[in-house]
């Protein structure tokens, strides 16, 4: 076990020494460059704008050319007395002609899928700048999470070194006789065990660096890349300030926040244009009660049994005007099932957005909490560390057994690692907090 601890340590020492560092703006700007979900979004909006445009299109006139072929299996004759026989249709025939419709009214469909169109392309730029706010927060966890496992790797090699410190003078005292079994077996239990939790924490690291890479959107060569160390007391004093706050500067902070998030926040945005777009489709639904007007002109310029363009020409120009008069109800069935379909939806939409309200207050409340925790853990640390002193040199005077030292020992480890996980999640909360609004 002690050469396993060797071999995690001297890996630990090479990635730090020999990694490349990259900084945290660096990695934001690579991951909005290279993330294939980051790019599978910028397609959705470039498709929201190519269906604007195609509404824009049915405004327009539509014109076709329309060629025919007839086969019969023999001409069509009819046998007139005196006359003889006519021929009504030949075995072949062939038309040709151009032909243009062109929408004069349609009870307002074409206006209404156009603004539907409008609605769906600001949802998806909205969308694909919620993205980039997600990619960043994504971003900063990922490269928090890596300082902080880390951080997490340096203690928990130290209590390592301290149980292998430990066991070994217990080794020592038990060989001259003056040492417990007990005392030997639970400090070889510490030591094994912390070694075993080290190499765990070393295979979670290993896979958060592949984590890491995928997100960046590069491969893995053999060259680590390695975020940058971040100034940890810069970090403990704003989460100082933060925890300082009286219960009106917090709640004012709160609720500035809140009313940010209430005008700047994508979702809501998105969910306001969701609204509006199932009022547009209920008013869709209601067209189907209303008249239509439209033009067609049609050229024909070929219509014999041979195909060479040089037939009988004509041309005709319709206007076509439909009222829907009766349809046994299935119209209206129709716009009912639509209304109570967006009746629900709306309620749904408004279920969302009062959670993501609630949402928004609890991240910030978390926030808030995490900076009371690192001022409380800032005590405890150095408790912890006070005591272990005093723990340490009443067991050398023999005032206190090994015992009181494995508590005093766990404690410093406990509230060491609680104290550096906060001022990373600290970290990766603010920034979850600009999800909730424009900065």
């Amino acid at each position: 076990m002690k050469k396993i601890s060797l071999i995690i340590l001297l890996i630990l020492m090479i990635t730090t020494i020999y990694a490349e560092t990259i900084s945290l703006q660096e990695s934001i700007d690579l991951a909005r460059k290279q993330n294939k979900m980051l790019v599978s979004s910028d397609n959705l909006e470039q498709a929201a704008k190519w269906q604007k445009r195609n509404a824009i299109t049915q405004f327009l006139p539509h014109a076709s050319f329309n060629e025919r072929w007839l086969r019969l299996e023999e001409d069509q004759v009819m046998s007139i007395p005196v006359l003889g026989d006519m021929i009504l249709q030949k075995k072949n025939n062939y038309t040709s002609e151009i032909s243009v419709n062109q929408p004069l009214f349609a009870s307002g469909k074409l206006y209404l899928n156009y603004k539907i169109a409008d609605l769906s392309l600001k949802q998806a730029s909205n969308q694909n700048a919620l993205k980039v706010k997600e990619l960043d927060w994504q971003t900063a966890g990922l490269y928090f999470q890596i300082l902080k496992l880390n951080e997490i790797n340096k203690i928990s090699q130290k209590t390592v070194d301290s149980y292998q410190s430990h066991y070994e003078k217990a080794q020592i005292k038990r060989e001259q006789g003056i040492g417990l079994l007990t005392e030997l077996l639970q400090w070889k239990v510490k030591y094994e065990t912390a070694q075993s939790d080290l190499a765990s924490l070393s295979n979670s690291f290993a896979v958060l660096l592949d984590s890491w890479y995928q997100h960046l959107g590069i491969v893995n060569d053999g060259k680590e890349l390695m975020p940058v160390e971040i100034n940890l007391d810069e970090v403990k004093q704003n989460a100082q300030l933060i925890a300082d706050l009286s219960a009106e500067q917090k709640t004012e902070q709160l609720n500035a926040f809140l009313e940010s998030f209430m005008q700047t926040n994508r979702n809501k945005q998105n969910l306001a244009i969701s609204k509006d777009m199932l009022d547009y489709q209920i008013k869709f639904a209601k067209t189907e009660f209303l008249p239509t007007l439209g033009l067609n002109f049609t050229y024909q310029f070929d219509n014999d049994d041979k195909l060479n363009l040089k037939g009988a020409d004509n041309w005709t120009l319709v206007a076509m005007f439909s009222v829907p008069l009766f349809y046994s109800g299935s119209n209206y069935t129709q716009y009912k099932a639509q209304y109570y379909k967006t009746k629900q939806q709306i309620d749904e939409l408004d279920n969302i957005d009062e959670m993501l309200a609630i949402q928004a207050k609890k991240t910030y409340l978390d926030y808030y909490d995490l900076a009371l925790k690192i001022k409380t853990n800032t005590i405890n640390l150095e408790l912890a560390q006070e005591n272990i002193n005093q723990v340490t040199e009443l067991v050398n005077q023999g005032m206190l057994t090994y015992s009181d030292l494995m508590d005093a020992e766990i404690m410093l480890q406990s509230v060491t690692m609680s104290y550096y996980s906060d001022l990373y999640d600290f970290m990766i909360k603010e920034y979850e907090l600009k999800l909730f609004r424009e900065e």
